[in-house]
């Protein structure tokens, strides 16, 4: 693995057009915001790509954890935006725009870097009441594969003028270039934030509320995820629910009697659980799309499937969207085995890999259709992307 450290745009277009011209089969280049060993951290993980891809195989890594890369460009609290640079941590940034009374979502206690954090577009648990990180994207900074510098979008809430090629950059995990700079749409900091942990013994009971509980309910929450950790005991909702004073007490005062019918004990906890980090490294990790209406039924399979593993899920049933992570295995077959038996449970589903080898990126390759694989390269191709996912901390 071979690090470089730019200290600006400059150098980062230099490697990576260097990069360009070397032999097409040379390893992933991975855009960080980890600082380079002898600087506080080890190098990331790099136990992910696209098929074909050996684990680290030659990677070169540009660390984007510079000065440069990691301050706010531009912030106009009237205009509810913002604009950081990609190697800035989420949580940072989340800080300081709580000290001027905003809020990013998306951004709230995550471990990634604002780029990590644009290229990942993970789920999380406010997707269904205020809208996935696209929404809260206006435009993004990349350098191209090519060395090229691409501005997309604008900073301004009513922007519609061309594409929206931004949006593409959101969970593009990083094929269309290397972000260096992103802004977001914020959101006035919430009067009032209150969260509360639902268990029960009953786990078959819980997963099927979990199907059924409906955004627009009497209660409305703001955000809910179901976990499950592996244990009996450490299965539950997160429940949470943010607003004025008035809206969150009188919601509350609708959901504890909820609660009770189903056979819940609910318990204020503090709001630390979001679901959106990436996974530790030495596990597989995978995010499921499916149908609602078989929410109930591919939990329970994927629980069965996952017995004596080390392993945790997560689903947001407004969403459809199921987070499954567990500990990998590390002969291929095994691998392979695993995923399409956790897969089979969920019948129908769309698979993306947040974190695996060229095993599981094959793996779900093999379930999309040829016209998606189709349109997905002509659109990379079109824009002067590249077919390798370029990963770490970075996604």
């Amino acid at each position: 693995m071979k690090w470089h450290a730019p200290a600006d745009v400059r150098e980062l277009r230099a490697i990576i057009a260097e990069r360009t011209g070397r032999d097409s089969r040379s390893g992933p280049l991975l855009a960080t915001g980890a600082a380079p060993p002898g600087a506080g951290t080890g190098p990331p993980d790099t136990g992910t790509g696209p098929p074909g891809t050996a684990t680290g195989d030659a990677a070169v890594v540009a660390s984007i954890s510079a000065p440069a890369f990691s301050r706010i460009i531009e912030y106009e609290p009237r205009d509810l935006t913002v604009t950081a640079g990609a190697g800035m941590r989420a949580s940072r940034l989340a800080a300081l725009l709580r000290e001027d009374g905003q809020w990013l979502p998306a951004a709230e206690r995550s471990a990634r870097s604002v780029g990590g954090l644009v290229a990942a577009a993970p789920t999380g648990p406010f997707d269904t009441s205020h809208g996935g990180l696209r929404r809260h994207l206006l435009a993004v900074r990349v350098v191209a594969p090519d060395g090229g510098i691409q501005r997309w979008g604008r900073a301004v809430m009513k922007n519609v003028a061309g594409y929206h090629v931004q949006g593409l950059h959101g969970g593009g995990q990083g094929r269309l270039g290397v972000i260096t700079a992103a802004t977001f749409r914020v959101w006035p900091l919430p009067e009032r934030d209150r969260s509360f942990e639902l268990t029960g013994p009953d786990q078959d009971a819980m997963i099927a509320s979990a199907a059924t509980i409906d955004p627009a309910d009497a209660f409305r929450p703001d955000a809910m995820v179901w976990h499950w950790r592996g244990a009996e005991e450490a299965a539950g909702f997160t429940i949470r629910f943010v607003g004025t004073s008035a809206s969150v007490e009188a919601r509350i005062q609708r959901m504890l009697p909820w609660a009770g019918r189903h056979g819940f004990a609910a318990a204020e906890t503090a709001a630390s659980h979001d679901g959106s980090e990436p996974a530790r490294a030495g596990h597989t990790a995978l995010r499921l799309t499916l149908h609602p209406g078989r929410l109930a039924e591919s939990l329970q399979g994927l629980r069965a499937g996952l017995v004596g593993v080390t392993a945790s899920i997560e689903a947001y049933p407004g969403a459809g969207v199921v987070r499954v992570a567990y500990r990998h295995a590390e002969d291929s077959e095994e691998r392979a085995e695993r995923m399409n038996s956790l897969l089979a449970a969920c019948g129908e589903v769309s698979v993306r890999i947040e974190r695996g080898t060229g095993v599981e990126h094959s793996v779900a390759d093999a379930r999309r259709s040829a016209a998606v694989r189709a349109l997905e390269e002509r659109l990379v191709d079109a824009l002067g992307g590249s077919p390798r996912h370029w990963v770490a901390d970075y996604v």
